[in-house]
């Protein structure tokens, strides 16, 4: 079984650049930190946000960010910053609707993403092969993905039918990363074949370091474990946050 770490840095502005810059290019030494006014971390969010996006060449989600009005860029930045707490799995207050696409749960301008997945990518000498992917975005600008895959071979009982009689691998990835104050990590949990059943885990983590007026660094970290189930037949059943 393959044991895989994925993590996906950010192409020039990662948050260590920003936090650095925000400490030693804005706020360098203690006196001059008693001596400077305090630090728009708000405008310093947003400026780093939307250059992240430039440097990524997201054209589109430049143009969203620009179309922002100022009661949205100020949610933007709390939530870059930490302010409002990011959540793997969508509030029970949230809007929910279903499409040819998937489902969406929407609450103010977060939306979760669950897609509808291929139910296999085929039917293969080495196995069954499938995938999952979950996506959370502010005002249609996508802020993080990831995808789990698996990997399963299906048997015979003469007594059950087809079953699940093995787990060949299975992945974590983090696909999209725009948190320009956060490193998302993606790790392998565990995977067991469940009868007629195939289910596999992963381990997303987001730790943040949110700087404060003051040059201080603010760290913290959430943890959410992404699932995908794949039955006999290779269908994707279910797939979502546990």
């Amino acid at each position: 079984m393959d044991v895989m770490h994925s993590k996906r840095k950010k192409s020039a502005l990662v948050a260590a650049g920003a936090i650095a810059f925000l400490i030693s290019g804005t706020i360098s030494g203690s006196a001059q930190a008693d001596s400077e006014e305090p630090v728009d971390t708000e405008q310093l969010a947003l400026t780093e946000f939307r250059d992240n996006l430039v440097t990524e060449d997201r054209g589109e989600d430049v143009q969203k960010f620009d179309g922002l009005n100022d009661g949205q860029r100020t949610n933007l930045a709390d939530y870059l910053l930490g302010e409002t707490p990011a959540t793997f799995t969508p509030p029970s207050d949230a809007e929910v609707e279903y499409d040819e696409n998937g489902v969406r749960y929407t609450r103010g301008d977060f939306t979760w993403g669950v897609p509808n997945e291929m139910p296999t990518v085929g039917m293969r000498a080495a196995g069954n092969s499938m995938w999952g992917t979950q996506w959370f975005s502010f005002a249609g600008i996508k802020l993080i993905e990831t995808k789990l895959s698996m990997t399963y071979t299906v048997g015979w009982d003469p007594n059950r039918g087809s079953v699940i009689t093995g787990i060949q691998s299975y992945n974590c990835y983090v696909t999209q990363d725009a948190d320009i104050f956060a490193e998302v990590t993606a790790s392998n949990a565990k995977a067991w074949p469940n009868g007629w059943e195939a289910v596999a885990e992963c381990e997303v983590t987001v730790r943040r370091g949110a700087p404060t007026p003051w040059g201080q660094v603010t760290w913290s970290s959430r943890t959410g474990v992404q699932y995908l189930v794949g039955d006999n037949t290779g269908m994707v059943v279910a797939h979502g946050w546990r």
